[in-house]
């Protein structure tokens, strides 16, 4: 024992705990039930020997928990992979005088492998009304991101919307910057992250009324973004309340007429465990654009700046 601290106690080691926390430091003491570390980052921690999953010396070899307390050969496991997938159905079907189909499909995937974690988010909405579709469209969000500290990782990700119908047919956001995560605790944790990068609008050829705003058929317009992701268990209960979204701020404008300002978008609610893996839930989504056009003097907004929708719908997660 005396010989392995003696030479832990001069190395860095990176500490991986049981709820997916990361601690780096020099190994101080070790007793039957906790570890000592000197962090990185200032001050000693106790951390629970049974809670510690895996660690890593300076050298980079992935070792067995036993290996804190005997010099076994050092043998490198299999990467730590760590899947989950989550998706969401709700429907609205009326029949009557008139009749109407509301779909919308949710899809949320997740891999993590050591300082990795990669994400997908989609979604797909379909709405028809008396045999005429109202709306056709998709989203699909990739993000990657990078934990060079334990609670800091830096985020690259790709926001592309597809609308089948409407005018401006595609809007694709790609953004990277920092981000932060307060805690992770198996089911619950918050995350913040701030980005920037720009976002490009395209849209249809025949359309008359953005060819008098913009040159071409498309247009970009570079901004910053703030979003959050937030889950919290309600104590030993079946509920989970459940939060995220973005805030967008637009850095420069491409008309002399049209202003982008500002613009949000978010999502609560709450769910409830079924069973191991099947769930209902309350979800409140809105969205909201700060935006007007500017002509002889005066700003017309349109009147349609704020939307609320709200859903119940069925789900799994695995």
């Amino acid at each position: 024992m005396s010989l392995l601290l003696a030479l832990l106690g001069s190395a860095q080691v990176v500490l991986w705990m049981e709820n997916g926390d990361r601690y780096s430091g020099q190994i101080k003491k070790i007793s039957g039930s906790e570890l000592v570390l000197e962090s990185t980052y200032g001050g000693q921690l106790r951390l629970p020997r049974a809670n510690i999953t895996r660690w890593q010396d300076e050298v980079g070899q992935l070792k067995a928990p036993a290996e804190l307390v005997a010099a076994l050969p050092a043998v490198k496991p299999k990467a730590d992979w760590e899947y989950k997938v989550a998706a969401d159905a709700s429907a609205k079907l009326k029949r009557g005088e008139s009749s109407r189909n509301d779909i919308l499909f949710k899809l949320d995937s997740q891999l993590t492998a050591e300082q990795w974690r990669w994400g997908l988010t989609g979604e797909y909405e379909y709405d028809t009304s008396e045999g005429e579709t109202l709306t056709h469209k998709y989203q699909l969000l990739p993000k990657l991101d990078y934990f060079f500290h334990p609670n800091w990782y830096w985020r690259g990700s790709v926001d592309l919307r597809y609308d089948m119908l409407g005018d401006t047919y595609m809007e694709t956001d790609y953004a990277s910057g920092p981000g932060y995560r307060f805690w992770k605790r198996k089911e619950s944790w918050l995350e913040m992250n701030l980005q920037a990068g720009w976002s490009a609008v395209r849209w249809r050829d025949e359309d008359t009324n953005l060819a008098l705003l913009f040159p071409g058929n498309h247009v970009v317009y570079p901004l910053a973004k703030l979003g959050w992701d937030y889950q919290q268990p309600l104590g030993d209960s079946r509920f989970t309340l459940f939060s995220q979204g973005n805030y967008v701020k637009f850095l420069a404008q491409r008309s002399d007429w049209l202003v982008l300002n500002q613009q949000a978008e978010g999502e609560f609610g709450v769910r409830y465990a079924l069973s191991k893996h099947l769930r209902l839930a309350w979800r409140s989504e809105v969205e909201w654009s700060d935006m007007w056009l500017e002509y002889a003097g005066q700003k017309l907004r349109p009147a349609d700046d704020l939307e609320w929708r709200h859903y119940l719908s069925l789900g799994f997660n695995y």
